[in-house]
C-alpha cells in the first residue's frame, strides 16, 4: 500500500513538472513577423524575440527599442530582446508575469495559457481587465527563415 502511494505521488509530481513546462519552446506571432521563444528562467518563465523578419531598420541597423520611456534603453537591440518576465506556472496557467511591448514602450501584466495546442498570452494595463490576447503558433526558428538571435 505504501509503495503505491509513494508511486502515484511520484507520478503526479512528474506530470504536472511535465504539464508546467508546455508552453516552453518557439511560438510564431499572429503577424507572422517574430518568434518567440518561451523559457525557464529559474523558478519562473519568461520569453525573448528569439527571430525577426525584418531585424533592420530601412537604414540597414539592427531595430532598437526606440519608443522605450527610458532614454538609457532606447539603443537596445530588439532581436534577442527579454520582454516577458515572472510568469508562473498556476493550476494550468502561467500567471501574474509582465510582458514589455516593443511598439509602445509599454509594459502590461499578462498570463499565459495553452487552448488547443495554441499559447495564447493575455496581456492587459495592470490592475485593469482591460486587455488583449494573442494566440501564438509552434514554430521551428531554426527553419523560419527568419534572422535569429544566436
Amino acid at each position: 500500500m505504501y509503495k503505491s502511494l509513494l508511486s502515484l505521488l511520484v507520478i503526479a509530481s512528474f506530470s504536472t513538472l511535465f504539464a508546467s513546462n508546455v508552453a516552453v519552446g518557439d511560438w510564431l506571432t499572429p503577424e507572422k513577423d517574430s518568434i518567440i521563444r518561451v523559457y525557464k528562467c529559474g523558478s519562473k518563465y519568461c520569453g525573448k524575440i528569439q527571430c525577426l523578419k525584418t531585424p533592420n531598420d530601412k537604414s540597414g541597423k539592427p531595430k532598437t527599442d526606440s519608443e522605450n520611456e527610458k532614454a538609457s534603453l532606447r539603443s537596445r537591440p530588439i532581436l534577442g530582446l527579454k520582454f516577458m518576465k515572472s510568469f508562473e506556472w498556476d493550476d494550468g496557467e502561467y500567471v501574474d508575469g509582465t510582458i514589455y511591448n516593443s511598439r509602445n514602450g509599454k509594459t502590461y501584466c499578462g498570463k499565459m495559457y495553452i487552448e488547443g495546442g495554441k499559447l495564447n498570452l493575455k496581456g492587459r494595463i495592470c490592475y485593469t481587465f482591460l486587455g488583449k490576447t494573442n494566440v501564438w503558433t509552434k514554430s521551428n526558428a531554426a527553419s523560419s527563415g527568419m534572422t535569429c538571435a544566436k
